[in-house]
């Protein structure tokens, strides 16, 4: 699930605080952004759409009906080529305060 470089964080080193790349939606402890490579980072706040994973179309569906029934707002973006076939899968986003949450559930989808 999800892309190599998302950093979780129990991966946190003592005193390292996340940091948030506006342009990715990740959440890091590094100084520069995994994915784009960008300084720009700021300090997450907990209502910023992170993101949390990648899941397959069905999945996604039902994940995104049962979080935003318990008031969990969730983002879905199709991801897959696109050519000649539909998205088969989503990228996940979630506020940062119910991320930790949600990626437990994919782990456990996962597993």
């Amino acid at each position: 699930m999800g892309w190599d470089f998302v950093k979780k964080e129990e991966e946190l080193g003592e005193g390292e605080t996340e940091s948030f790349c506006e342009k990715c939606n990740l959440v890091c402890g590094e100084k520069r952004c995994p994915k784009c490579g960008s300084k720009k980072l700021r300090t997450v706040l907990s209502e910023d759409f992170c993101y949390a994973g990648r899941v397959s179309w069905f999945f996604g569906e039902s994940l995104k009906f049962n979080l935003e029934s318990d008031n969990i707002g969730c983002v879905l973006m199709p991801y897959g080529s696109g050519l000649n076939i539909p998205y088969e899968e989503y990228l996940v986003y979630v506020r940062y305060k119910n991320l930790t949450l949600v990626r437990e559930i994919l782990k456990n989808q996962d597993g």
